[in-house]
């Protein structure tokens, strides 16, 4: 976590941690949203074994997801958990 001084208030971030994962993930050029789910979405449930290494993957993503979220991120909670 980074804290910066900004007069007489208090910024409290992840950025470097954020771009960590932005990297590590290949999201570089991916889209700005300014929520984190469209509305009146509901994710599909997965009926088949699936593939392990894509499994992983998204765990790995997730994983990172919750870091921030519990650090510094509050307002990604819902989303998060709710792809979790």
């Amino acid at each position: 976590m980074r804290f910066e001084y900004q007069g007489c208030s208090m910024l409290l971030h992840q950025m470097p941690c954020l771009e960590k994962i932005i990297t590590r993930f290949g999201m570089q050029n991916a889209k700005i949203a300014y929520t984190p789910l469209p509305k009146g979405y509901k994710p599909m449930p997965n009926i088949s074994t699936g593939d392990p290494k894509l499994r992983n993957y998204f765990q790995q993503v997730i994983r990172s997801l919750i870091y921030l979220m519990i650090g510094t991120r509050p307002d990604i909670a819902y989303s998060v958990i709710k792809l979790s």
